[in-house]
């Protein structure tokens, strides 16, 4: 595998910068004094692989990085896909054919990987532009919503300019456009907030015809008859304010 020279990972956040070490992460701010290189994160953490069904399994570091947003492996059949990607790099996870982004925040160590695996990595156009890009190679980028190997890609905006959620036969993909705080449903707050509640209408109609057994956040997987009750919930509410 070719390596890079430098590269450091923030652990606070879990973001990785390629290349270079800066004063601050670009993405949460923290000090240098708590980076790391990327080897001696490959030592300290591991990531596993927690089935989610006979084909999808859940990637998330351990011990935990920083708030980690969980990343997805599928294995179709005819090529392994990963949506998102790990913070930290461990050779023993299942190869990746392709990996591709719900947006530009879940990065990780992707470039490591990209060399490893010789991954094709995807991501939105309008989110391959962001600065938090920098250092990061991609194969390609998307513009509009696509299906490939069976996975089906929505662009929906919102948190980000590129944000995209993913269908595979069953299984839901929707990163953080939502959370989990006490038992309810809430959209992301980082971000315009107007596109935000726009990209979670768009998600409700895109899954309006859809049979869809569970859901894959960045915090967890639950039942969709659940998931759907509590986003339904939230979408009222926010119609009501």
């Amino acid at each position: 595998m070719c390596i890079p020279r430098r590269q450091y990972v923030c652990t606070e956040c879990g973001y990785n910068m390629p290349g270079y070490c800066p004063d601050f992460c670009p993405f949460c701010g923290a000090e240098k004094r708590i980076f790391i290189t990327w080897k001696e994160c490959s030592t300290l953490f591991d990531v596993a692989c927690l089935e989610v069904t006979g084909n999808i399994s859940r990637l998330k570091a351990e011990p935990p990085l920083g708030p980690e947003l969980s990343s997805y492996c599928i294995d179709t059949g005819e090529s392994t896909i990963w949506i998102d990607c790990p913070p930290a790099f461990d050779s023993t996870l299942p190869s990746a054919n392709h990996i591709v982004f719900t947006h530009n925040h879940l990065l990780g160590a992707v470039n490591l990987y990209r060399r490893h695996f010789h991954s094709r990595v995807r991501i939105h156009a309008l989110d391959s532009a962001n600065s938090l890009c920098r250092g990061f190679a991609f194969d390609g980028t998307f513009h509009d919503s696509f299906v490939e190997d069976g996975l089906e890609a929505f662009h929906i905006n919102g948190h980000t300019p590129g944000f995209t959620i993913y269908i595979y036969e069953h299984t839901l993909f929707v990163s953080d456009l939502v959370h989990f705080d006490q038992g309810r449903l809430h959209l992301n707050l980082f971000g315009p907030q107007d596109e935000t509640a726009n990209a979670a209408k768009r998600t409700h109609r895109i899954l309006e015809s859809r049979r869809i057994d569970q859901v894959c956040g960045h915090e967890n997987v639950v039942p969709f008859e659940y998931w759907m009750k509590k986003f339904e919930d939230m979408l009222t509410a926010k119609t009501r304010v």
